[in-house]
């Protein structure tokens, strides 16, 4: 393999794992906001105590569901 095919696979490497670890902080964010949130829809929506954990299971369950639509849609041979 020549010194530029090695650049260029390095260059590719990187960029994958850049990408990767991009997603996966926004993940992690996504999931704190939701969580800083909560005590201000409480607040605004008059959602009781006990009904918060239907609020964060519903946002979970929507998060998934657009994650396996994500990676479903990644998956996609290009033609």
């Amino acid at each position: 393999m020549s010194s530029t095919a090695t650049q260029q696979d390095g260059r590719r490497s990187a960029a994958v794992l850049t990408v990767l670890c991009a997603a996966d902080f926004l993940v992690v964010l996504d999931g704190l906001v939701v969580a800083v949130a909560l005590p201000t829809m409480q607040e605004a929506l008059a959602i009781p105590a006990g009904a918060l954990q239907w609020v964060v299971t519903a946002y979970v369950l929507c998060f998934g569901g657009f994650l396996l639509l994500g990676g479903r849609l990644g998956a996609m041979p290009r033609s």
